[in-house]
């Protein structure tokens, strides 16, 4: 009996495990709006998403590295960009932890990005974006961001913390039973 004890101990300890692990790593998503104010594609605009995890945050500091963003969706100027064709320079919290700057774009190292003249390049720096075009053109203009909407639990976490529950309660049911 005491096999069967530690057993249900041990199930119920990995599974707390895993839901707690998954607590403390969670995708925090946002929305932004890039508008061009000069150069050929003045007066375009464009929105996409980034998110990066929760655990890179650290409040009141900046995070200046790549591959800090670990999804990513915007189209400018009819090309599609993804997480591994734009990347992180920097991103930056404020004492309680939200994003308050951040820079990303196609040509970026930790702490920095740039733009060539040609061949089509871009970054956006807090509230600000620039560009260049594959013909030599070059402009600039604003972004704006924002927290997504937040969603709902995805199912298989329930479903994990539901087992998680189970495990506990036969558990407590086993030890009454045997005492």
């Amino acid at each position: 009996m005491n096999v069967i004890k530690t057993s249900f101990a041990l199930a119920a300890i990995a599974v707390l495990g895993i839901l707690s692990a998954a607590a403390n790593a969670t995708p925090v998503k946002y929305d932004f709006t890039v508008t061009a104010t000069s150069g050929p594609l003045d007066d375009t605009v464009s929105h996409g998403t980034f998110s990066f995890d929760s655990s890179s945050v650290t409040p009141g500091t900046w995070s200046r590295a790549t591959g800090l963003l670990t999804a990513f969706d915007f189209t400018w100027n009819g090309t599609t960009y993804n997480a591994a064709t734009a990347n992180t320079g920097t991103l930056s919290f404020d004492g309680a932890g939200h994003l308050t700057d951040f820079m990303f774009g196609t040509h970026c190292s930790a702490g920095e990005c740039s733009f060539a003249v040609a061949p089509e390049t871009w970054f956006a720096w807090s509230d600000a974006f620039f560009y260049s075009l594959p013909t030599g053109g070059s402009g600039g203009g604003s972004i704006t961001f924002s927290p997504a909407a937040t969603s709902v639990p995805e199912p298989a976490a329930l479903g994990l913390f539901g087992f998680g529950a189970l495990l506990i309660g036969a558990f407590a049911g086993l030890r009454r039973r045997m005492a």
